[in-house]
């Protein structure tokens, strides 16, 4: 589904940012996300854009929105993007900005379903694969994460980054002995991160967080987050609602952030 055309004498508008890919399987995952969104919380208007890489770029999304649009960064820690490519463009507009999508729990729900949905054994130790940064809070967030992790299925886990961060995943891979072990990707879409974890010799390596209605709810969340923070409040505001289009009714809360 294609952005909506700007109408904003209503709620406000949610940019959800992501970082961008050249790969189309990723910028296909990212529209079936937002139409996600739109199917959760019909009315509210509901836009897609990217750091780099592809279109539409943040910067000229903005441009087409009122001060009030609130920004979602589709990121899964702090760190430099957020704090550079996210909230000091839209600072610079006047636009609000809300937390990064995590670390949260319903991030760690939805790694230990993937995990299950790999055929992962209770008893396997995990390696919590993420993309790495030269951030060290973009890295303790991961970490906080891990931690998490290990407390819901009360086994061992340990981080390895793929990109340019230590500890490295191939060498923790490497080193590890026992092979009752498992990758669970810290990777929000499929792409070039998720493909080099396939030959790392692990029996289960789960799939990335992907599309799901825990990361389009936790979008809303982040979105009604800011909205109260920020005291935005409009006559149209009431009337959107939320629709369960799984099990039961959902609740919006505030998000559940467990660095706090």
């Amino acid at each position: 589904m294609k952005n909506p055309t700007p109408d904003l004498k209503s709620i406000p508008p949610l940019v959800m940012v992501a970082h961008g890919s050249r790969r189309e399987e990723a910028r296909h995952s990212i529209d079936r996300l937002r139409d996600l969104v739109v199917a959760i919380r019909p009315g509210l208007q509901v836009f897609a854009s990217y750091i780099e890489l592809c279109d539409p770029l943040f910067p000229s999304i903005l441009r087409e929105l009122s001060q009030s649009a609130i920004i979602v960064p589709l990121l899964l820690t702090h760190g430099f993007h957020l704090a550079t490519d996210v909230r000091a463009v839209a600072y610079e507009n006047g636009f609000e900005t809300s937390e990064p999508l995590g670390p949260d729990s319903k991030l760690i729900d939805l790694l230990n379903l993937r995990l299950k949905q790999a055929g992962t054994p209770d008893d396997a130790s995990i390696i919590l694969a993420a993309a790495g940064s030269k951030d060290k809070a973009s890295n303790k967030d991961v970490e906080l994460v891990a931690q998490a992790l290990s407390r819901l299925r009360g086994v061992t886990v340990k981080v390895g980054f793929i990109g340019s961060a230590m500890p490295n995943f191939f060498e923790v891979a490497r080193k590890i002995q026992d092979r009752n072990i498992a990758v669970s990707p810290y990777l929000l879409s499929p792409g070039k991160f998720s493909e080099s974890l396939a030959n790392c010799g692990m029996p289960w390596i789960a799939e990335p967080l992907g599309i799901h209605q825990l990361i389009a709810q936790l979008i809303l969340d982040r979105y009604d987050h800011t909205v109260r923070c920020a005291g935005i409040t409009t006559t149209s505001m009431s009337a959107t609602k939320t629709t369960a289009i799984q099990h039961g009714s959902i609740k919006l809360a505030t998000p559940n952030f467990i660095f706090r």
